[in-house]
């Protein structure tokens, strides 16, 4: 019987995994770019009624998970004020986009 590999576990080596570092320095092959400019799909500043967003966030990169977790929830908390006047969230757009292909 194998013995668990995470049995020595401390918390920096805890740490370091969720920062996706190593010896105190970053893994490449993890950075991960965030809130970089889209150029496909892009609707920020270019409907008329969509305001800026609130707490502006610049692009980065980073290798660390909780990074990647926290940009994923802002993402996916935004709201969006359609032409119809109602308010959206990512939930409804896909249920939107679910039914109207349901229906077609």
């Amino acid at each position: 019987m194998n013995p668990d590999p995470n049995i020595n576990a401390t918390a920096q080596s805890v740490s370091d995994k969720l920062d996706g570092t190593a010896d105190g320095s970053p893994l490449p092959y993890r950075a991960v770019a965030l809130l970089h400019p889209s150029e496909i799909f892009s609707l920020s500043g270019t409907v008329a009624g969509v305001t800026a967003y609130p707490y502006p966030e610049g692009p980065n990169t980073s290798t660390s998970i909780l990074d990647g977790f926290t940009t994923l929830a802002k993402i996916l908390g935004r709201t969006y004020v359609a032409s119809d006047g109602k308010t959206y969230d990512v939930f409804d757009m896909l249920a939107t986009l679910l039914e109207k292909s349901l229906s077609a």
